[in-house]
């Protein structure tokens, strides 16, 4: 069960919602502020979203969502106001201040945990995409696949997939799909099936010669695991080692030679 925080002082509105969630969150209460944000730093892999009386805000100056917003580790928690009363137009600046929703009565459980879902789905999103924005600044590539093989995502797309059209995506395909050298795709697959089938890692480097282009890739492949142990997917990082391997390769050769000249 997600865990949620709210924010809020005994009254009748901390008991209509409270009420509503419990059965669907691990809900952890404070009455503050200075707690709620203390909180948040101790529990902070823990905590889904953020539920504060938008009174409490008001009378605060709205410290505690700057906080919030100012700390870039709180950035994937979203923040949702809950008010006593159908919203004024004063309460709609809630959402330019960076709040994720607006909770007013009269509340249905479903509804208002349908609502906290989507402001926690939305934040995860918004972050994932941020990450992936991050990701693509490295020369290397990093993806991820899931137990059936499968691409989940991918931070670059490089010459040797087949790309059909502009909104071509590597997810829910394999290298068998993508791949324009089959061999190595079959050479892929077959290393992550034996990474599923035992749960450890693998390290190679394939060559490349695709449209003329010659590369040497260095994979390096590792399990990923579920709280039970059992393998969930394969996440893997691809450098580019062209250089170095083509240096290898010169100074093997003038090695074969200089033994030759010498026997």
């Amino acid at each position: 069960m997600k865990t949620i925080l709210a924010v809020v002082p005994d009254s009748p509105l901390k008991d209509e919602f409270i009420s509503l969630l419990v059965e669907d969150f691990v809900v952890i209460t404070t009455d503050n502020t200075v707690k709620a944000l203390s909180t948040v730093y101790e529990c902070l892999e823990d905590i889904s979203a953020v539920l504060i009386d938008l009174a409490i805000e008001q009378i605060n100056g709205f410290s505690f969502i700057r906080a919030m917003n100012e700390e870039p580790l709180y950035a994937s928690i979203p923040v949702i106001a809950m008010s006593d009363h159908l919203p004024e137009e004063r309460d709609m600046q809630v959402f330019e201040l960076g709040y994720s929703d607006l909770l007013t009565p009269p509340g249905l459980r479903q509804h208002v945990v349908r609502r906290i879902n989507n402001a926690i789905r939305a934040k995860d999103s918004y972050t994932y995409s941020e990450m992936q924005e991050m990701l693509r600044q490295l020369p290397s590539n990093i993806f991820l696949k899931d137990a059936e093989g499968k691409y989940v995502f991918s931070t670059q797309y490089w010459n040797h997939l087949r790309q059909d059209g502009k909104h071509w995506t590597i997810r829910g395909k394999t290298d068998m799909d993508i791949r324009k050298d089959k061999e190595n795709a079959k050479k892929a697959m077959e290393a992550d099936q034996e990474i599923i089938r035992t749960g450890k890692g693998t390290d190679y480097v394939i060559e490349e010669n695709v449209d003329g282009v010659k590369e040497y890739l260095e994979l390096i492949k590792r399990p990923v695991f579920d709280k039970k142990g059992n393998v969930t997917g394969i996440i893997a990082l691809i450098n580019n080692v062209t250089e170095h391997e083509l240096l290898k390769q010169e100074l093997e050769k003038r090695s074969d030679g200089t033994d030759g000249r010498t026997s």
